[in-house]
């Protein structure tokens, strides 16, 4: 579950403070679907990279599974994010000299799982993804809906 209560963030744009987000509030419930939309500027990525521990807010609370994620230290923070978060960005940040099956292996590796275990859970989401028969394949090979596919399967690991 995340909830979100009286979230605020803002930026220092030269002498002036920016708002961003003004008191969002919100609840997810597990399983729930969400869409997020709106113009251009007005505070979507920095939600979501707030919901993601990536930044943190200005002000208010933001609990996932009932986790203070704003008031974790950065430590915990990482090993919470690989554990729970997965993200897909605009740009995949797929890693060029890895395999697609490797790049998906990476958040399982840095959760400490075993290499059995982690290579099956990688193609399990691969497969799930619909990309699997390119596990062997570089970025480079790939087409922009194959490296999605392959940044979902990461995202879902």
């Amino acid at each position: 579950m995340v909830v979100v209560e009286n979230l605020n963030k803002t930026y220092a744009v030269g002498s002036k403070q920016e708002r961003i987000l003004d008191s969002i509030t919100l609840h997810i419930q597990k399983g729930e679907l969400v869409l997020l939309r709106g113009v251009s500027g007005s505070g979507k990525t920095t939600l979501l990279s707030i919901l993601a521990g990536l930044e943190k807010p200005s002000s208010g609370k933001v609990l996932i599974d009932s986790e203070p994620i704003s008031k974790l230290p950065d430590i915990h923070l990482s090993h919470f994010r690989a554990k729970k978060i997965g993200m897909v960005f605009q740009h995949f940040n797929l890693i060029e000299t890895l395999t697609l099956l490797d790049n998906v292996l990476v958040p399982l590796v840095a959760n400490r799982i075993g290499v059995k275990e982690a290579k099956e859970m990688a193609f399990a989401a691969l497969k799930r993804a619909r990309i699997e028969h390119k596990k062997d394949a570089h970025p480079n090979r790939l087409s922009g809906g194959e490296k999605q596919r392959g940044a979902i399967a990461r995202a879902i690991v």
